[in-house]
């Protein structure tokens, strides 16, 4: 009605201006207003714990795979130098044995050949063996003593469902990740073998200046006891034989008077022995 008194309550009193039964809006704004807020920074706080959560296991699987790389690269370093050293033996050999002539150029170049290529398999298969599960994260652990946190981390975070221990476990690992270094962690100390390939080296280089003199008998000369005619015995068969071939013209005669002369110019040139001279003497008779 007109004029009547309109009042709402305000807490415990009254107000003039509106009727009773109507609700107090700016009232119910406000506690609506209070209960958004809270509610909204209790929703912020675990997602910006998740993002920090979801950085923080990133930086350890990054940390761990370095870790990881490092030990692969140690282990290939160390049989790398041990294979090495067992293809230098194989070579010297193979030189030395080369150098007597016992072995032929070209598979002696197949045996260097190989011993180089034995060294890069052992190196690559050694590279490439299998490590134990998170033996990245582990190492980490072990050097820095987080006592297998960060290798915990990674197992829970890779759990299907997680328990309240594990996110508490997660969230202590996280934390402990700018400590880890993992070039402290795992060292890449020089192969023990490296001083043994350094001396090999060495020995091969030698064998390969080292010359071998083979010894070669000079050949010498047959000589013999030439049979021997005075110069006027010479002259004289050579005379015989012209008388002879101008009286016989025959072809047989001819033929015969031409190996008789080379056989008189054997003799007059010491190229016949007695046994030889009369031999083919004989032969002409």
């Amino acid at each position: 009605m007109p004029g009547e008194a309109w009042t709402y309550a305000l807490g415990d009193g009254e107000r003039r201006g509106a009727p009773a039964s109507v609700p107090h809006l700016l009232h119910f704004e406000g506690h609506e207003s209070r209960r958004g807020n809270f509610a909204a920074r209790r929703t912020s706080q675990p997602q910006g714990r998740m993002s920090t959560e979801l950085q923080g296991m990133e930086k350890i699987r990054r940390l761990a795979a370095q870790a990881e790389r490092r030990i692969r690269l140690g282990r290939a370093l160390r049989v790398g130098a041990r294979a090495l050293c067992a293809a230098l033996v194989v070579a010297i050999v193979g030189v030395a044995l080369r150098k007597v002539g016992l072995l032929g150029e070209r598979p002696a170049r197949v045996v260097l050949g190989l011993a180089v290529a034995g060294v890069a398999v052992a190196a690559l298969v050694a590279w490439s063996w299998r490590l134990a599960d998170r033996a990245g994260a582990r190492a980490l652990d072990r050097f820095h003593g987080l006592h297998d946190r960060l290798a915990s981390a990674l197992a829970f975070g890779a759990a299907a469902e997680r328990t309240p221990f594990m996110d508490a476990a997660i969230e202590d690992a996280v934390q402990a990740v700018p400590q880890a270094k993992p070039r402290a962690a795992v060292r890449l100390p020089v192969p023990r073998s490296l001083g043994a390939a350094v001396g090999l080296a060495g020995l091969l280089v030698v064998v390969l200046l080292f010359e071998v003199r083979h010894h070669i008998p000079v050949a010498h000369a047959t000589t013999i006891d030439p049979m021997e005619m005075a110069p006027d015995d010479l002259e004289d068969v050579k005379d015989f034989l012209q008388q002879l071939k101008q009286k016989d013209q025959s072809d047989d005669t001819k033929a015969a008077i031409d190996e008789f002369n080379k056989l008189v110019d054997d003799i007059a040139n010491k190229r016949l022995d007695r046994t030889e001279a009369f031999r083919r003497m004989e032969a002409l008779e």
